[in-house]
């Protein structure tokens, strides 16, 4: 029976050393949130940089119920992620600034993967908890390629494999699917409004979202009213929000 751990007093260096020296092969697997180590004695789990271990434990939960309900979504056909869009007319001139309508589109993520079926009311509140960048970090990390390097008694590695978990992948691009058509629905319903949107956020000139229009889509997520300027350098805009967050958009049809 191999002895288990989580080593969050271990580096992933650390703990590569320490298995080289047993003297027995070991294979490592490595995702974007984690790194495993196993011999026939040993399975080690470290945490990667960008995360700590309670996050594994909430990533585990959700990857169990995920699979759980996988069923739910398995004849449904994936989104591709249309992750920028730009609506080149609000950018006239070398630069401008105006109010905008932001929505915060990771709650759109989580409330997709409920809508869908697959995350119970529990999970979904415990991920809403979290600061934003963890909310998509770890809902997203159901999709991780998982890469296994395999080492002799030496602790030479002699090969290596790269593999995928057909099943949570395809219920992680069921969900970027349904935020895509959201997406899509948003861009229609404000027409010229439209400014653009990335993976995470929405922007519509300010007034576009009117009460209305949240009801009437069923809009459940943080909207805000920031004021946004801009300016054109060559071929790109640089946006920038109100609290500093900038925003490189390529542009090259804009008139000079």
């Amino acid at each position: 029976m191999r002895q288990f751990k989580f080593a969050d007093d271990w580096t992933a260096h650390q703990a590569l050393d320490y298995f080289r020296h047993c003297g027995r092969p070991f294979r490592t697997e490595t995702t974007g949130s984690s790194i495993t180590l196993i011999s026939d004695k040993l399975s080690w789990v470290i945490a990667s940089e960008r995360f700590q271990f309670w996050h594994l434990a909430i990533l585990s939960k959700v990857k169990a119920e995920v699979r759980r309900n996988a069923h739910k979504v398995a004849s449904m056909p994936e989104g591709e992620s249309d992750s920028f869009s730009l609506n080149i007319t609000q950018f006239a001139g070398r630069h401008g600034r105006y109010k905008v309508d932001e929505l915060d589109l990771v709650g759109a993520y989580v409330q997709a993967a409920k809508v869908l079926g697959l995350l119970s009311d529990e999970t979904v509140a415990r991920l809403n908890r979290l600061p934003k960048r963890w909310r998509l970090r770890i809902l997203g990390a159901i999709a991780t390629r998982r890469r296994i390097d395999f080492y002799d008694s030496r602790g030479v590695k002699v090969s290596d494999d790269v593999k995928m978990d057909a099943e949570l992948r395809h219920c992680w691009f069921c969900i970027v699917g349904y935020v895509d058509r959201f997406n899509d629905i948003l861009k229609s319903a404000v027409g010229a409004a439209f400014v653009f949107s990335w993976y995470d956020n929405f922007y519509a000139r300010a007034g576009a979202l009117t009460p209305r229009l949240q009801r009437a889509i069923g809009l459940q997520f943080r909207l805000t009213r920031p004021m946004m300027s801009y300016r054109r350098v060559n071929s790109v805009i640089l946006a920038t929000i109100a609290d500093g967050r900038r925003f490189f958009l390529p542009a090259p049809n804009l008139t000079r």
